[in-house]
């Protein structure tokens, strides 16, 4: 008959991968042995959680990968993409206060090839943002299948792909994300899982966002006086103020999905 005591012993016999080995099938093992293995890894100070994350799986074949890497590497973006933006904020108010007087053409010459260099930025950041955040929406919707959850009407692919579709693009992509946080949460009974507060705000963003954006580089396109010049710019910088508030708002979005993910593979173990 196994005891606590016997059990103690065996395990610490045992290597790590074995006892890990022991937690990723648990139905072949009793309750106590579980624990006993669970109590020796402890003791080791192994991180359960990490190490036997990549063996979880559903029928559906969809295997759970590890996100931190990747979160880590989009919330540098995002908040890269937001401090650039602030800058970016920074340099047309420059120019609006350049445009209020009269100027040297050393004066003008400086400030466009400093606007440029942070248009160029802003540009390159975004484009680099855009692919990581796509494999990441991709990866963190593998993940909710990998948990159990079923039912799911965007596919992974299609809810980064939507995002490039016209017209779909207005509210598709919304509802695949909306999904994903959802299933993030409860991936075993998402439906019953009211959707957070923060989607709506960072639809809204992202949407205004991109409408200011086109509106204000064709504004400056066409601007040639003083007077259209300081509209064109005051368009700039509030479709610059609003990207600030969209990065902030995604880095929160993110870190939900990713550390609901991460409680539910802890539950699952």
């Amino acid at each position: 008959m196994e005891t606590s005591q016997n059990l103690a012993a065996q395990m610490a016999e045992k290597g790590d991968e074995e006892l890990l080995a022991m937690l990723a099938k648990q139905d072949d093992w009793s309750p106590l042995a579980i624990d006993a293995a669970r109590a020796e890894l402890d003791k080791r100070n192994v991180d359960v959680t990490q190490s036997i994350r990549p063996a979880i799986h559903t029928t559906t074949n969809y295997v759970f990968r590890d996100l931190s890497g990747l979160t880590k590497f989009l919330k540098v973006l995002l908040i890269l993409g937001a401090i650039v933006g602030a800058i970016a904020v920074l340099s047309g108010l420059m120019q609006v206060a350049l445009l209020g007087h009269s100027y040297t053409q050393a004066e003008g010459s400086s400030n466009d090839t400093r606007e440029e260099a942070v248009a160029l930025v802003q540009v390159a950041l975004y484009l680099f943002t855009v692919v990581i955040f796509g494999r990441w929406i991709f990866r963190a919707n593998r993940n909710v299948r990998a948990l159990g959850a079923n039912d799911l009407t965007e596919t992974p692919g299609w809810a980064v792909g939507y995002f490039f579709v016209p017209i779909v693009c207005l509210w598709k992509p919304y509802q695949a994300m909306k999904e994903l946080w959802r299933a993030s949460q409860n991936p075993s009974a998402w439906r019953n899982m009211p959707a957070s507060q923060i989607l709506p705000g960072w639809w809204t963003l992202w949407i205004v966002s991109n409408l200011l954006t086109r509106a204000s580089a064709s504004e400056m396109g066409k601007a040639h006086t003083v007077f259209e010049l300081q509209a064109a710019t005051y368009a700039q910088i509030l479709s610059d103020t609003v990207d600030v508030g969209l990065c902030a708002i995604a880095l929160i979005l993110v870190s939900q999905i990713y550390s609901a993910q991460t409680k539910a593979v802890a539950q699952s173990v």
